[in-house]
């Protein structure tokens, strides 16, 4: 967990121009029962600090401040203790040299770029190549009422930091269109907030061979990005396709194991590595960039010693028609609909608390102009020029 905070803040900083690593300075916030005499939670506490420490002098941060309250438990009158879970809260710091260069994730050019996808977990299996993706405490894992056995964890941060330089680098010469961090909801989320906020149709492929030689990476001689399962699944993701089965059995009104009806399952992808693929929650980046640029891009992370493919190709909307969004697995498509249904489905529940804020009328109102939201976004009624020399250098 420890692990895991420093190096999703440092995800989160990634796409801003930043003059070091070194130069950033972090806020730790620990947020433990640690004082109760039972249940270990003191030894807990240690163990997180010291992998954090570990972690920090992997990456030449440093901490120069934080906050700690460690009496994160109560006694009940019935005699039972309550402790909350314990939390490590990072927040980093440090000098932007450039705040015009900063990188949104908003997809900027359907039709004529790609998604690369860099996995930073450093993760490796005993073939050396990248090990199944572990969901314990993850978001599909609690959607499916389970916690896990393996979290995802940052097992080199070598990888993580030479990724920072590289992305860094590749900002400054203009590579990067959008950048954003994998995280909460793991690689499908990711991968749709950057269409939602671009209004951007993508196509992706989540299986190597398959973004290799189709439409998905269109740059040639550069291989998918193999962030799928082996066949050797880990637990986790062999459990957590159980329990999406069985749910899927309840919801039909089948009994837990009976094959559920068609309908019932037909947005349940079948196969445990394809949901593992999607929703892990390992360290990761997406990145935009122009379709002549994707071989250099992928190049440049992998010599950096960081893996890293093409995930999808951007695709423009035909006509008045919504951009869609497809992702396959395979020859499986494991999701398609568009733009515009996906994002209602996303902002559902955000709707249902504006409602008990605001006005009922006015919430449904910005539902419906979001769903039919087009290009451009904002139309100037002026031709914006560069301020003349003359000006700028004026006494």
């Amino acid at each position: 967990m420890a692990r895991l905070s420093v190096g999703e803040a440092v995800t989160n900083m990634m796409m801003a121009p930043i003059s070091g690593l070194r130069d950033v300075k972090c806020s730790a916030n620990w947020m433990w029962a640690a004082k109760m005499a039972e249940g270990g939670e003191g030894a807990a506490l240690w163990d997180a600090a010291v992998a954090m420490r570990d972690a920090m002098i992997a990456l030449e941060l440093s901490v120069d401040g934080g906050k700690d309250s460690l009496s994160m438990a109560a006694r009940c009158p019935d005699g039972e203790t309550v402790k909350a879970p314990g939390e490590l809260t990072i927040t980093l710091y440090g000098p932007c040299t450039d705040i015009t260069g900063v990188v949104t994730p908003d997809l900027k050019r359907p039709g004529a770029s790609v998604v690369v996808y860099a996995d930073l977990s450093g993760r490796k299996g005993a073939s050396g190549l990248a090990a199944a993706p572990r969901l314990g405490g993850t978001s599909l894992a609690h959607v499916f009422g389970q916690l896990g056995d393996v979290p995802p964890d940052m097992d080199d941060p070598a990888v993580l930091q030479a990724a920072f330089g590289a992305v860094q680098t590749m900002m400054s010469s203009g590579w990067v269109l959008a950048g954003h961090d994998v995280s909460d909801g793991g690689l499908i989320t990711a991968l749709l907030e950057m269409a939602f906020a671009g209004n951007c149709g993508i196509d992706a492929s989540i299986r190597a061979e398959e973004a290799e030689h189709s439409g998905a990476a269109p740059a040639e001689g550069v291989r998918g990005a193999g962030i799928l399962l082996p066949v050797d699944a880990e637990d986790d993701a062999e459990d957590v396709a159980d329990a999406a089965a069985d749910g899927a059995s309840a919801a039909s009104g089948a009994p837990a194991g009976d094959e559920p009806a068609p309908a019932a399952v037909s947005a349940l992808p079948a196969a445990a590595h394809t949901l593992a693929a999607l929703f892990s929650e390992e360290l990761g980046v997406l990145l935009e960039v122009a379709v002549d640029r994707a071989e250099d891009v992928v190049t440049t992370l992998r010599t950096a010693g960081v893996p890293a493919g093409v995930l999808a190709k951007t695709v423009a909307a035909e006509g008045a028609a919504p951009a869609r969004i497809t992702v396959r697995d395979g020859e499986t498509a494991v999701l398609s609909s568009d733009v515009a249904t996906l994002r209602d489905v996303w902002e559902a529940t955000s709707f249902q608390l504006d409602k008990l804020q605001a006005n009922p009328d006015c919430v449904e109102q910005e539902r419906a102009g979001m769903a039919a939201r087009r290009d451009p976004f904002m139309e100037l009624s002026f031709r914006p020029e560069p301020t003349p020399a003359a000006v700028l250098t004026r006494p």
